[in-house]
């Protein structure tokens, strides 16, 4: 059903950004996904009949994916990979934040594209990251994080080598008023800190949480931005961050 996957997608702002610019593609474009999971999103172009390859590190992921839609899907050390380039697209979404060498990684996928080809993806900003109760802040295990991205950072990296435009998406005005009001009176902001996890015992991700009556603020202050339309600031999304590269 795609009609149905694209409504159920496009109900996160991440996924939505990747389906328009793959509906850019001309028919017949070759795609390829680095990270695709168990392969969803991966099946949306399946289902538009176009060329496409899903790759990932979990053999888990990959074999479920071909369980559910067909040969479309390899390992990412898989000869697959070097032998469908080049590629009109490729894409990842919410990856490139947990890998070890994330400018790396921006570099070979771009070798991986015909001229003309886009590499597009979204990726943590750090610039909307300072307050407690955040996810990502004081308590994540590794390897859940390595790298948040100032805003402008693929721009400084890559500006010289090939077309950049990043967007930068705003939080609600509830999120922004709570961002601002906090910044300039609750809780002080921590740097992260990484917890090693046991190899003895599960780890236990507890979240570092502002105090009861602040809390309470916090919700206060939301119902009211919501009754009023009220908008203090301009916070950036947390997972707002979208690049798109063109070769």
């Amino acid at each position: 059903d795609a009609d149905g996957l694209h409504r159920v997608l496009s109900g996160q702002t991440k996924y939505r950004f990747v389906l328009d610019h793959l509906r850019q593609l001309a028919p017949g474009g070759r795609v390829l996904e680095w990270g695709c999971s168990r392969g969803y999103l991966t099946a949306a172009s399946i289902l538009a009949g176009r060329p496409v390859l899903g790759v990932d590190v979990s053999a888990d992921a990959i074999a479920a994916a071909r369980a559910a839609f067909g040969d479309h899907f390899a390992s990412v050390d898989s000869p697959r990979i070097d032998a469908g380039a080049p590629y009109d697209a490729i894409y990842h979404v919410g990856l490139i934040g947990c890998v070890p060498d994330p400018v790396g990684l921006t570099h070979r996928l771009l070798t991986l594209l015909k001229p003309g080809g886009r590499l597009f993806f979204n990726a943590p900003n750090r610039d909307a990251l300072f307050r407690l109760n955040q996810l990502w802040f004081d308590s994540a295990p590794a390897p859940e994080l390595i790298t948040l991205f100032p805003g402008g950072f693929f721009q400084r990296r890559f500006g010289q080598v090939t077309r950049v435009v990043e967007t930068i998406l705003v939080t609600s005005p509830q999120e922004s008023t709570i961002k601002s009001v906090t910044r300039w009176f609750g809780p002080a902001w921590r740097a992260p800190v990484a917890h090693p996890m046991q190899s003895d015992r599960p780890h236990r991700w507890v979240q570092p949480k502002p105090p009861a009556a602040w809390a309470a603020f916090e919700a206060m202050l939301s119902k009211l931005a919501t009754i009023t339309r009220l908008r203090i600031g301009r916070w950036p999304e947390e997972y707002g961050y979208f690049v798109e590269m063109t070769r």
